[in-house]
């Protein structure tokens, strides 16, 4: 919608902003579903990329929120995985969260940072999640991944 025109940018107009340093939002959070995570879970290409030949595969979920997809992903999957989200209070909601419903070998593989996913590190992802609106994810492919460190053959 280019920021103005969906409702979750209206709503995120009309919200108290989730950050407090100033950070400009792209949008407002809501949380995924239980489809889009049970989606995400039976995936065969995320369940090649993260099970395949690379023992130690990374899922990156940019704009995590409360950590739900990168909380079922680890354990789906057993793979590592990091959540970034601008928002410090989400991330603790997500740290919480993974340490109430995963076991301590799942946890030792996840890690919820906060930070701006524009300076996300992917050098490492096999696979990159967004669940975002529409011009969210546009801006990120468009603008985002061709000047990050994303290995090529990295699903996204």
């Amino acid at each position: 919608c280019g920021g103005g025109g969906c409702g979750l940018c209206k709503l995120a107009a009309v919200t108290e902003p989730l950050s407090t340093d100033g950070a400009r939002l792209l949008c407002c959070f809501f949380p995924a579903s239980d489809a889009v995570v049970e989606a995400a879970c039976s995936c065969e290409e995320l369940r090649a990329a993260l099970t395949g030949t690379n023992k130690d595969a990374l899922f990156i979920d940019l704009g995590c929120g409360d950590g739900r997809v990168v909380i079922e992903v680890a354990k789906h999957f057993c793979c590592r995985a990091l959540g970034v989200d601008l928002d410090e209070r989400l991330i603790d909601v997500a740290r919480g969260a993974a340490s109430r419903e995963l076991t301590s070998e799942v946890l030792a593989r996840v890690d919820f940072e906060t930070g701006d996913l524009c300076a996300v590190n992917l050098e490492e992802a096999a696979a990159v999640f967004m669940f975002m609106p529409r011009h969210v994810c546009e801006f990120v492919l468009n603008q985002v991944l061709p000047r990050s460190s994303l290995r090529a053959g990295s699903l996204v």
